[in-house]
């Protein structure tokens, strides 16, 4: 592939080219103001992805949105994403607890999410799978 990934901050005034890449609960988080933190995936000038989520308290993060377009999934643009989040919560506290949580119910893109966590040697959290939701729970170290 010629072009390369890009990640970064999303400017509020490019929010609407992400908008169909966040789950609702990001949403009401970005319209009731919430403190949340949304990362864009771009490949030659296209939205193509997101990351967002927002810090609970100063050493704990929950990821509300991750997701990125089917046709660009396993080229890295994911793992880009995850991993420019986790280094910029890092340097806000090395040891940061973050969480992310999605229904079971939501098929082919919570297997989608399943393999990446697998891909990136994350566990399901012990409580996983209780009420249709599965858990992922670690620390940014």
């Amino acid at each position: 592939m010629s072009e390369m990934f890009e990640t970064g901050i999303i400017p509020e005034d490019s929010l609407p080219l992400f908008m169909d890449l966040l789950t609702d609960n990001t949403k009401n988080d970005l319209e009731e103001d919430n403190d949340c933190v949304c990362l864009g995936l771009t490949l030659g000038g296209r939205s193509c992805g997101a990351i967002a989520g927002v810090l609970e308290d100063e050493d704990f993060f929950r990821i509300t949105s991750f997701y990125v377009i089917p046709q660009l999934r396993r080229m890295g643009g994911g793992t880009l994403l995850f991993d420019t989040l986790l280094d910029g919560l890092h340097e806000t506290d090395e040891n940061m607890v973050v969480t992310m949580e999605f229904s079971d119910e939501a098929g082919s893109e919570a297997e989608a999410l399943m393999a990446f966590m697998d891909l990136m040697g994350i566990p399901e959290a012990d409580e996983s799978g209780k009420h249709g939701i599965i858990r992922y729970t670690f620390f940014t170290e």
